[in-house]
């Protein structure tokens, strides 16, 4: 009799489907919510969302991209360096150190110049890395292209406020969202799928002059006591790169002779350009004859 006055007056059961008693499962929906937050980018399936504007260096940026794109299968998620100081072992490690595609060692190092023409937002003669030397996967196997030093400046500034405004710290994953004018080769990284049919034909214009990005990007390997520079793709992928645009080697008279090298993760706001020089200790050999027969391919 009971059961069917219960069942009669479905009000009185009011107390058993009561929002109030849902609450928990909503608290523990938050609350793994919340841990999820908490824990966003100690993991790479779980990175912070990391966006830095391409303002000043958007020919950069499309190298950049077009490493991640068409050489990285659109990989956009990448891990800080935990420790600092890092940036610098990386740096070196990279070849990038070597500044390969300075004036004076673009015969030696086989690489060559975008834009020879003399200016620090013109001439192509400091190395971008990416991965960025500020990331984990930085240093040694890092893809090398050239760059200004001016945009490299600009970059530096962007990497550093990116990283800031978007709470990176050291050691943690992000994923990279590049904003502003961005070009084609961004454009295509950022889709969702990545649009990687452009890699067949990259071909654009970048510091001035039109290129085809298969055949400007390299890395660096040690052969006997020199630094060998690949390209890394392209028709000559695998093999050491001959410089195609004919360039005056400049005279250097003080043996104190440093060169101001621009780049990223360096340079404050304010700051002037830092001025790096090589260790002493840096392998910098001439490639030799048998260097060669060993790069043979």
């Amino acid at each position: 009799m009971l059961f069917k006055y219960l069942i009669g007056r479905p009000c009185l059961l009011s107390l058993f489907c009561s929002p109030a008693l849902a609450a928990p499962v909503d608290n523990l929906a938050d609350e793994a919510a919340l841990i999820t937050r908490a824990d966003r980018g100690s993991v790479k399936s779980n990175p912070k969302d990391a966006s830095f504007d391409v303002t000043g260096w958007k020919d950069i940026s499309e190298e950049d991209c077009y490493v991640m794109l068409c050489l990285k299968g659109g990989e956009r998620t990448w891990q800080r360096i935990d420790t600092p100081g890092m940036n610098e072992v990386n740096y070196k490690e990279s070849g990038a150190k070597a500044v390969p595609f300075r004036k004076d060692q673009v015969p030696k190092r086989h690489t060559g110049q975008i834009n020879p023409n003399p200016g620090v937002k013109s001439e192509t003669n400091s190395a971008e890395e990416f991965p960025w030397e500020s990331m984990a996967q930085g240093g040694s196997g890092a893809n090398l292209l050239p760059a200004t030093r001016y945009q490299q400046n600009q970059q530096g500034n962007a990497i550093k406020t990116g990283f800031r405004r978007s709470e990176v710290n050291l050691g943690e994953w992000f994923r990279i969202t590049f904003t502003g004018d961005l070009g084609p080769i961004c454009q295509a990284l950022q889709r969702d799928p990545p649009d990687t049919s452009i890699c067949k034909n990259p071909e654009e214009s970048l510091f001035g002059k039109k290129i085809n990005l298969n055949n400007w990007v390299w890395y660096m390997a040690k052969v006997g006591g020199s630094l060998v520079y690949y390209h890394a793709a392209g028709d000559s992928k695998g093999k050491v790169g001959k410089r195609t645009i004919p360039i005056e080697t400049p005279t250097l008279h003080s043996e104190g002779y440093k060169f101001v090298e621009g780049r990223s993760e360096v340079v404050k706001n304010g700051d002037l350009t830092p001025i790096i020089s090589l260790d002493e200790d840096f392998e910098d050999g001439e490639l030799t004859e048998a260097d060669l027969e060993i790069i043979k391919p």
